[in-house]
């Protein structure tokens, strides 16, 4: 049972009606994270601003899918798990490669190497290594996509800690949380 409120129109304020019928105007229905961020509809904006903006990053659809998926599994977060496996999937990823992004793993070469960086600010909790700069660098990577990266493990963090603290009830087709590499 979560243990921070849903809110439906009925019971929300103004402002949280207004950020609910954004998100159901832009993707035909309001899942439960955004139900719950509506709690706070300030930060429900910022997120939804912050988030769009990060649309628009130098990383593509894919890489910032794998970011996700490898960081809710690293968090141990069954609604991103699922959220974003259905999104990445609805974006043309395939399912292997969600799969393997799950298990911190990619088929490509270029995404590897946003998920070996993603895991290595993660797991140093930003506190990166010279080498991994200059393996992401290595990689094809530029300084605009350290910090798109930064920016979506940041978004990320919000997802997963949100509805890992609220207990959010999954409202995507459920999918088994991989345990991340060692």
């Amino acid at each position: 049972m979560p243990r921070v409120q849903v809110l439906e129109n009925v019971n929300a304020s103004e402002e949280a009606k207004s950020f609910l019928d954004a998100v159901m105007g832009k993707i035909g229905k309001v899942p439960n994270f955004f139900a719950t961020i509506a709690n706070s509809p300030k930060t429900a904006s910022a997120f939804s601003q912050f988030n769009s903006a990060l649309a628009e990053s130098d990383l593509s659809v894919e890489e910032r899918e794998a970011i996700a998926l490898c960081q809710a599994s690293f968090h141990g977060c069954p609604y991103c798990s699922a959220a974003h496996t259905a999104i990445a999937q609805a974006s043309g990823v395939d399912e292997t490669e969600v799969i393997l992004n799950r298990i911190q793993r990619s088929s490509t070469p270029r995404t590897q190497a946003v998920i070996d960086f993603t895991m290595a600010v993660l797991n140093d909790r930003g506190a990166v290594t010279d080498f991994a700069v200059k393996a992401f660098k290595n990689a094809g990577f530029a300084d605009a996509h350290i910090v798109d990266v930064i920016a979506v493990i940041t978004a990320n963090t919000f997802t997963n800690y949100v509805n890992l603290v609220a207990q959010t009830d999954v409202d995507f087709p459920p999918v088994k949380i991989s345990e991340p590499k060692a």
